[in-house]
């Protein structure tokens, strides 16, 4: 169907200086928390991206060069299909993100 499988993964360690004013007061639920959070401004930037890439058809990313140094057959194929021509519009984006939040800094939490 001239769909290009993208999945991109992230691992991010991460320290946090200080929570402020938040309501949770366990640090183990607070860092699942953060960690969620930090997972889901990660998905986002990375989806904007190649969204960006699409809207001004170029591919700054450098999907094409992954393809052909991954497969180099395969991605020709796929460039003399027809699909070549808009491969940028036939990405389909997964992401496998991991966050690990190191430890919290000063809690400051509301009552």
């Amino acid at each position: 169907d001239g769909t290009i499988d993208v999945n991109v993964k992230v691992s991010a360690v991460c320290t946090v200086g200080m929570v402020k004013g938040h309501h949770e007061k366990d640090e183990k639920k607070l860092t699942e928390i953060l960690e969620n959070d930090c997972r889901n401004v990660i998905e986002k930037e990375i989806l904007k991206v190649f969204d960006e890439s699409k809207r001004l058809n170029t591919d700054f990313i450098g999907i094409a060069n992954q393809l052909n140094q991954t497969d180099s057959r395969a991605w020709k194929e796929y460039k003399n299909s027809g699909h070549g021509e808009n491969y940028l519009e036939n990405i389909k984006v997964t992401t496998d993100i991991k966050v690990n939040i190191k430890g919290l800094g000063t809690l400051n939490v509301a009552n």
